[in-house]
């Protein structure tokens, strides 16, 4: 089992019993105080629509047992509260959107290292991409705004290899991800 599938992994299982309530409550980041510090990757602390839907697409490309298991307690929930779902990803989304924001403008303001704080950063931008899923399209501002956005990634990197574990790469197919396939810098 790798380190990221065994991360996503210990995510769900923290997060799914709590997935209802949190549906339910106003809160787009739902502490999830039980998280053990000492896998040491970011989000562990806290859920988000995105980031078990994120999870729950990573466990089942390395086919877990779990997954299965996961993924029914989680679309049951969906299915119950749909609109609340809906409307969970839509705040979360906006709430991206400006992160992804602030994080396309610094790099635009750095050379050296670019690529690597890049690669530290595009999971906001695959949950971007998995939000606009599971959200109404009434989003026309924010979904401009990532097109924007987009539009600046393709003029600062060109296309590469794919940036996460390989297992991962069939179901983060290019074009649709493709901001997961840029691996070397454009000179500026």
């Amino acid at each position: 089992m790798s380190n990221s599938s065994q991360f996503h992994l210990q995510y769900l299982k923290l997060a799914v019993p709590d997935l209802e309530s949190y549906l339910l409550s106003p809160a787009v980041f739902w502490p999830l105080p039980s998280a053990p510090t000492s896998l040491n990757e970011p989000g562990m602390d806290q859920m988000t629509l995105g980031g078990v839907v994120l999870s729950l697409k990573v466990i089942t490309a390395y086919a877990l047992p779990e997954a299965m298991t996961l993924s029914h307690l989680v679309e049951d929930v969906r299915e119950r509260w749909r609109s609340n779902w809906a409307k969970k990803a839509a705040k979360e989304f906006s709430q991206r959107v400006r992160n992804w924001e602030h994080t396309v403008g610094e790099l635009t303001h750095q050379t050296a290292g670019r690529l690597n704080v890049y690669r530290a950063q595009v999971r906001n931008r695959v949950i971007l991409e998995l939000l606009k899923d599971e959200m109404s399209p009434e989003r026309p501002t924010e979904l401009a705004v990532l097109a924007s956005l987009d539009t600046t990634l393709r003029n600062l990197f060109v296309q590469g290899d794919f940036l996460w574990d390989a297992p991962l790469q069939s179901i983060f197919p290019q074009p649709r991800f493709w901001f997961l396939y840029l691996a070397s810098v454009q000179i500026q």
